[in-house]
This record gives structure tokens, sequence and C-alpha cells, in this order.
């Protein structure tokens, strides 16, 4: 049985405030935009650096590249996003919004992932390795770490096995 403490309860109110927030805009979105939370967060954070690769947005957006890959061809495939590839070099592409997705944006506050990666930003260096670290400490205690996480509220991304030829 979890030892009981006012720590404990603290840690867990915080954690349920940000799964509530982030949940509620998931299905506000959903309602005003038919657009997960996370296909808002990167619209605005590919809306903030125009010509972004998908590299590039996932580092911006804190995940893995396969998760915003993901949700980014999701975007394609609503007509908000834009890949134009490079002439030179096809593996290289550039992301842009379409008109639909900046008309989206224009009445859309800032994402509550974007404020919560302003909030942990400001955190001292010590105080966000110490975060880093007791968070990554309880992600593998509670048995949490089956790949990368996508984005708040996306579906896992599942490895694709590639075909052996025979």
């Amino acid at each position: 049985m979890a030892r009981s403490s006012p720590e404990i309860r603290d840690v867990m109110d915080s954690i349920r405030s940000i799964v509530h927030v982030l949940r509620t805009a998931g299905r506000n979105s959903e309602q005003l935009h038919g657009l997960t939370a996370a296909q808002l967060f990167v619209l605005q954070t590919i809306g903030d650096a125009p010509g972004v690769s998908v590299n590039g947005l996932a580092e911006l957006t804190h995940t893995d590249q396969s998760s915003v890959s993901v949700v980014v061809q999701k975007l394609v495939d609503k007509k908000l996003v834009e890949r134009s590839y490079s002439p030179t070099d096809r593996r290289r592409a550039a992301l842009a919004l379409l008109p639909a997705a900046t008309a989206v944006l224009k009445r859309t506050p800032d994402s509550p992932q974007q404020r919560l990666i302003s909030a942990i930003s400001s955190l001292s260096n010590t105080d966000l390795k110490a975060l880093a670290r007791l968070l990554g400490q309880v992600v593998k205690s509670s048995d949490a770490t089956d790949g990368p996480p996508p984005l708040f509220f996306e579906e896992r991304v599942k490895p694709t096995r590639r075909r052996t030829a025979k």
C-alpha cells in the first residue's frame, strides 16, 4: 500500500490539474475546430515557425519525431498544412500553414501545451533537471514506459514491421 502524505496529495492534485486543463482544451478544440488538441498545438507551432521541418517541429514540440509526423500527416490530409520538398534534397520537407489553418488560429488562444512548455521553461536549470529526473523516476516506477510518448491524447505510434524479401 502506498504511503499517505500531504506532499503525495499535492503532487497528485498538480498532475490532475494539468491533465484536466489538457483534456478540457482537447474537448473544446474538437468541438470548435474538429481538431485534436495535439493537432491544434502542432498548427500553432508551425504558425510560429513557418518552413520548419518535421524534425524541427519535433524539437519545438518537445516530442518524438514519429509522433509529430503522424499528427502532421493528419493535418496534411485535412488540407491545413502543406509539405513542400526541397528541390535539392527530397528528404527535406518544409511545413507551412494553408489558409484554412490560418483562419482557425486567428480564433484560437495559445494552447495549454504552449503554456505548459512556457511554465516549465521558466524553471531554473537546477529545478528543471530535478523535475525531469523525478518525473522520469515516477514514470519508470509506475511502468508507464512502452515506447516514445505521443503528443497529449494522441494514440501511441505503433512501430511498423518491415517485410523481408524471401
